[in-house]
C-alpha cells in the first residue's frame, strides 16, 4: 500500500482550526508530482482544493470536498485530510467523480 503524504497542519481539525481565515488557500502537501492539496480555512468547514497540473505548464484547480472541521467525515462531502488525498489523487489523473465509501466497500469486498 502507497504512503500518505503527511503535513502536521493540516492532519488533523484542531491544527487546522489554528490557520487564519482567508481567502487564498493554504498550501498542503504535494501528493505526486504535479499534485498538491491545498486547504481553504472558512468560518464554517474549510474545503479541500486539488490544483494539478495539465502537462503543458499550467495548473487547474478544483474544490474536491469540504474538511471534518466541524462535521464528522462521511466520506462523501466531507472529508477527512487522508481521504481528501486518495480523491485528489484520482481526480488529478482523470478518475470521474470517486467518493471513500464506495473505495471502502471495494477493499473490504476483497
Amino acid at each position: 500500500m502507497a504512503r500518505k503524504a503527511r503535513h502536521s497542519s493540516l492532519e488533523n481539525r484542531t491544527s487546522r482550526l489554528k490557520l487564519p481565515i482567508q481567502g487564498k488557500p493554504h498550501k498542503g502537501p504535494n501528493l505526486a508530482r504535479g499534485i498538491t492539496l491545498l486547504y481553504r480555512r472558512n468560518k464554517t468547514n474549510g474545503s479541500w482544493v486539488l490544483k494539478a497540473s495539465d502537462g503543458s505548464g499550467r495548473f487547474w484547480t478544483r474544490v474536491i470536498g469540504l474538511a471534518d472541521d466541524f462535521d464528522d467525515s462521511d466520506g462523501k462531502t466531507i472529508l477527512t485530510f487522508f481521504e481528501a488525498q486518495d480523491i485528489a489523487k484520482q481526480l488529478a489523473r482523470g478518475a470521474a467523480r470517486p467518493t471513500a465509501a464506495l473505495r471502502r466497500s471495494r477493499s473490504t469486498a476483497r
